[in-house]
């Protein structure tokens, strides 16, 4: 059984939308109004329980793996790294390129995009797998979260393109819109990353409050 630990009374940052800082007012006022998106949430997660099945069903075993139980950390967390380190290096690389028009950084502006949209495959099946336990206006922060990452790997995959094709300045401008929608986009994500300790055993929301003596068990 997953057990779910919160803090008594505690609610998500998007329900109860903090003024500081100004952002996270924004945002989550910003997402807590968008409740088009449950109507597209309910059918992705009544899918996603049919693929996973409940605990002690054979398929259940993916379900924890790609949680990270046997890591015993998150496995979302870790496999976004790959993509933003690998466009952080983009951005720096193109930087300089345009700069210096040095062929030597031009190429390693494009494989390190390349890499940054290999590594966006796992984080995408792991995000989908950790959404899919999420509920409330969580629920609708985790899908505007991956609804905007979906644009971020169009603008990067247009960018791959325009780079082969010699349309060199067009694609960075593409590449620099999603590595700054991306920053934003971590910022969103977060915030709902979750410590799974033991296989199907525990399951508690690390964001904001961990470990805290005398959380009532939900």
């Amino acid at each position: 059984m997953t057990i779910n630990m919160v803090p008594k009374d505690q609610k998500s940052w998007v329900e109860t939308p903090p003024l500081n800082p100004p952002i996270r007012n924004v945002v989550g006022e910003l997402v807590e109004n968008q409740s088009w998106l449950d109507t597209v949430a309910t059918p992705v997660q009544n899918w996603l329980t049919k693929v996973f099945g409940k605990q002690g069903d054979p398929q259940y075993v993916a379900k924890d793996m790609l949680n990270g139980t046997w890591l015993g950390h998150p496995l979302h967390p870790v496999l976004v790294s790959v993509p933003l380190g690998a466009w952080s290096v983009t951005a720096l690389c193109d930087l300089v390129a345009l700069s210096t028009e040095d062929p030597g950084m031009e190429g390693a502006a494009d494989l390190t995009l390349a890499i940054g949209l290999a590594g966006g495959l796992g984080a995408v099946v792991t995000g989908i797998t950790q959404w899919s336990d999420l509920d409330s206006t969580d629920r609708r922060v985790g899908l505007f979260h991956g609804l905007l990452n979906g644009g971020i790997t169009v603008l990067y995959t247009a960018s791959a393109i325009l780079r082969r094709t010699g349309q060199r300045r067009t694609a960075v401008a593409l590449s620099t819109t999603g590595y700054l929608a991306s920053l934003f986009s971590a910022y969103l994500g977060g915030g709902h990353s979750r410590c799974v300790v033991t296989p199907g055993q525990i399951n508690l929301c690390h964001c904001c409050y961990l470990l805290t003596p005398g959380w009532p068990i939900r």
